[in-house]
């Protein structure tokens, strides 16, 4: 009872940091304005070749494919919250609040912690919201309402959670890190590039060397390449994708599971991001 109480306190501090941000606000508005955007596909016609067609007409709002193609598309717009999780974290050092956190009582610990508890929340409200909304669109547009197959491919959502938690937190570190919100969010970019980089020259010696599966068996264990292999995406499971690609005999199926060992790989990066986070504010003077 008292660590609830204690975590509650913890999310009302930081809750009350956000409020009083008016860039946090907008980015987070938008950030949901453009989850729910995701419903305007349904009734989108696109002219292709002289022929009109709806997305919502080729499956892509099927059940059971829905939680795959809602969550792999969300996924994609967690940039807006890391905008947020980068600002709030490195503005407690221009404004001096953490400072005065310090001051006022807050441990290192539970300040981190307090960070940690708004990435888990705002991941959490992120999958509630693609859940409740593939679930409406689903039961809208779902050729397929049987509760065994709306139900099954839910690990989607699971792995989503998992994801946004990861990324998160690396811009927690981040901002822990750098101290500054446009030399964190640059440093991220950069990241994206190193990692980038480092497939490229395991692709390079995989071919040279004909050692297969090299550049897989390295980058699964980059952070932001482990994030991005628990969701896959989703495009080539659609029918007409696969019917075209039988016509001109081309294969372009791909493992589309959700992993243990994925998972697994993630929530190590979360743990060393916030122990690295929590590491080097003990260390610094402030």
């Amino acid at each position: 009872m008292f660590a609830y109480f204690k975590y509650q306190t913890l999310i009302a501090i930081e809750y009350h940091k956000l409020k009083h941000s008016k860039t946090s606000r907008v980015l987070i508005i938008g950030y949901f304005i453009l989850l729910s955007a995701i419903a305007l596909l349904a009734s989108i016609k696109f002219n292709l070749f002289g022929a009109e067609f709806r997305l919502a007409d080729q499956g892509i709002f099927n059940f059971p494919y829905i939680w795959h193609f809602n969550t792999y598309v969300a996924a994609i717009l967690k940039f807006f919250l890391a905008v947020v999780i980068v600002s709030m974290t490195a503005n407690e050092y221009s404004n001096r609040t953490l400072k005065q956190n310090l001051i006022d009582g807050l441990s290192k610990k539970e300040f981190i912690l307090s960070k940690f508890l708004t990435v888990v929340v705002f991941s959490a409200v992120s999958t509630i919201f693609v859940a409740v909304m593939s679930l409406i669109l689903g039961f809208a547009f779902s050729d397929f309402t049987e509760a065994s197959i709306v139900f099954s491919d839910m690990e989607y959502l699971l792995a989503f959670f998992i994801k946004l938690v990861a990324f998160f937190s690396f811009c927690l570190f981040l901002g822990i890190l750098i101290k500054r919100s446009a030399f964190a969010l640059g440093f991220l970019l950069m990241w994206y590039f190193f990692e980038g980089v480092v497939q490229l020259v395991c692709l390079f010696f995989q071919e040279k060397y004909d050692m297969e599966g090299l550049r897989s068996n390295v980058t699964q264990f980059l952070p932001l390449e482990s994030m991005s292999n628990l969701i896959e995406q989703p495009i080539t499971r659609l029918n007409v994708v696969q019917s075209a690609a039988n016509q001109i005999q081309a294969d372009v199926l791909s493992d589309y599971t959700v992993y243990f060992h994925e998972i697994a790989i993630v929530s190590v990066w979360i743990f060393i991001f916030i122990y690295a986070s929590l590491a080097l504010l003990k260390k610094r003077d402030l």
